[in-house]
C-alpha cells in the first residue's frame, strides 16, 4: 500500500476517474469525529496557558503512535483549535493531527471529509505564506482531488504553488516537501502533456533524503526513480537500506506495514 499522501498526487496527475464523494455538512463532521467532549483540556489550558497545552500535545504526534491513539490526539488538536481559531500555532497542530490519522486511513469517505477540514484549518493557519501551513494545504488539497478526480484537476496547480512555499522550510516532515514534488514529477506525464521530469525527480528526491536520510519513504522514493533511470545497482542498495529501517518501535507498525509492501512492489520492477 503507497503511503496516501503520495498516492493521492500520483492518482491526481494520473488523471483518476471521477470518484463519488459522500456529502457532509460541517456540523455532521464535527460530530461524527468529535463528539467525545475534551473539557479537561480547558482546565489543562487555564493552568498552563495554550501555547504550552499545543506544545505538549504536539510533542505526543508521532507516526509510530497507533491510529485509535493518533484518533485520540486529533480530537485533543481539534477541541483546542476550535476553541483557539485565531491561534496559529492551534491551527497547525490540527492539521497535524488531522494528516497523521488520514496517512494510515484506508476508507475513500473518511479521508475526503477530515481532508475537507484540514484544508479548512490550513487556510486559518497561513497557507500560501507559511511553509507548514503550505505544506499540509498541499497534501490535504491531493486527497481532495483524488476524490473528486477530473473535475478537480485544475487544481494541481494550487498543489505545486503551495509547495514552492513549503519547500522554504525543508526539513518538514523529514524533507516532505521535496520528496512530494520529487514523485509529482516522476509520476506526472512528461512535457507537454504533464509536469513529468525525471532530472527533476532525481534532484528533488536527493534533496529529500539528503535532508534525512534515515527517513524510509526518502530511500525508497529516491530507489524507485534510479529505477526509472535504470540504475538498477544503485536502486538496490537504496532498497535494502530502506528495508533495514522499517523499526516500528520507531516509525509505528502502520506505516511500516505500507511501506514494506511499498518496497517489495519496488523490487518486483527489478526483476
Amino acid at each position: 500500500m503507497l503511503s496516501n499522501h503520495i498516492k493521492t498526487l500520483l492518482t491526481l496527475v494520473l488523471f483518476a476517474a471521477v470518484a463519488g464523494c459522500s456529502s457532509f455538512s460541517q456540523r455532521e463532521l464535527e460530530k461524527k469525529w468529535f463528539s467525545t467532549g475534551e473539557e479537561k483540556l480547558l482546565a489543562e489550558v487555564k493552568a498552563h496557558g495554550i501555547d504550552q497545552t499545543i506544545s505538549s500535545l504536539q510533542l505526543r504526534l508521532k507516526r509510530k503512535a497507533a491510529l485509535e491513539e493518533k484518533k485520540a490526539l486529533m480530537r485533543h488538536a481539534w477541541f483546542l483549535y476550535s476553541n483557539n481559531r485565531t491561534n496559529k500555532n492551534a491551527a497547525l497542530a490540527a492539521a497535524q493531527a488531522v494528516y497523521l490519522v488520514i496517512d494510515v486511513l484506508d476508507n475513500k469517505d473518511e479521508v475526503y471529509q477530515l481532508s475537507e477540514l484540514g484544508y479548512k484549518i490550513t487556510l486559518s493557519a497561513g497557507a500560501g505564506k507559511d511553509s507548514e501551513a503550505s505544506y499540509y494545504n498541499a497534501l490535504f488539497l491531493g486527497f481532495i482531488v483524488r476524490q473528486k478526480g477530473l473535475m478537480a484537476l485544475g487544481r494541481l496547480k494550487d498543489v505545486v504553488s503551495m509547495l514552492e512555499v513549503a519547500k522554504k522550510k525543508p526539513e518538514l516532515d523529514f524533507g516532505g516537501p521535496m520528496r512530494v514534488q520529487g514523485m509529482l514529477f516522476l509520476k506526472a506525464p512528461p512535457w507537454p502533456r504533464g509536469l513529468g521530469d525525471l532530472d527533476k525527480a532525481l534532484e528533488a528526491l536527493e534533496a529529500a533524503f539528503d535532508k534525512s536520510p534515515r527517513f524510509p519513504q526518502n530511500t525508497m522514493f529516491l530507489a524507485e526513480a534510479l529505477i526509472e533511470d535504470e540504475e538498477f545497482d544503485k536502486a538496490g542498495k537504496l532498497l535494502k537500506k530502506a528495508s533495514a529501517e522499517l523499526k516500528p518501535e520507531v516509525w509505528g507498525e502502520d506505516y511500516c506495514r505500507i511501506w514494506k509492501e511499498y518496497i517489495n512492489n519496488l523490487k518486483k520492477k527489478m526483476k
